[in-house]
């Protein structure tokens, strides 16, 4: 799971349309698509029902989405706070440290 793919994923949720979510991410339709099919294999689980106009979250995704759009404020507020302080690599590692926290724990 990528930050990237996260925040396709909650830009797609926003906007209920892959076009759409294209168009906002100055990509294309099939990059967006893939992204979520990568994102949706990496957690092994549908996020979206899918028609031909439109993608809406299921419940599995609902859950999701709720615990993506914290972590995506968390990481944009850390990245805000240390743009300008040139300490990006040492921000990058600490958030790695902290997301792996709850996966140790599982196991």
């Amino acid at each position: 799971m990528k930050m990237k793919q996260l925040y396709t994923f909650r830009v797609v949720c926003e906007e209920e349309s892959i076009t759409k979510a294209a168009e906002r991410l100055s990509t294309t339709q099939p990059a967006i698509s893939r992204t979520i099919s990568e994102l949706e294999d990496s957690v092994g689980v549908r996020l979206f029902d899918r028609s031909s106009r439109k993608v809406v979250l299921n419940e599995t995704g609902q859950l999701f989405l709720s615990k993506v759009i914290p972590l995506l404020e968390l990481y944009e507020d850390l990245e805000n706070t240390f743009q300008d302080n040139g300490s990006m690599s040492v921000l990058r590692l600490a958030l790695l440290r902290l997301l792996s926290i709850p996966f140790c724990l599982e196991y």
